[in-house]
């Protein structure tokens, strides 16, 4: 799972919603080139920046970024 930034980004033509948990789609050479496949708006798995995103890995830790927030 990936957690989009407070500002969602508008330089792509389906932009990223603010605050929004994403699925993550594994590719290793996305990875190489500081790149996530993401599930955004436009349903594919579309790559964006890593650091457009907070990686989260359970659910718990979800929380925890989430809490962190306000």
């Amino acid at each position: 799972m990936a957690l989009s930034p407070t500002e969602a980004n508008q330089d792509y033509p389906v932009p990223l919603e603010a605050c929004k948990v994403y699925r993550v789609l594994p590719d290793p050479q996305a990875i190489l080139h500081h790149m996530i496949r993401v599930i955004d708006e436009s349903e594919e798995g579309d790559l964006y920046p890593n650091r457009y995103f907070t990686i989260v890995e359970r659910a718990e830790s979800l929380k925890q970024v989430l809490t962190s927030m306000n």
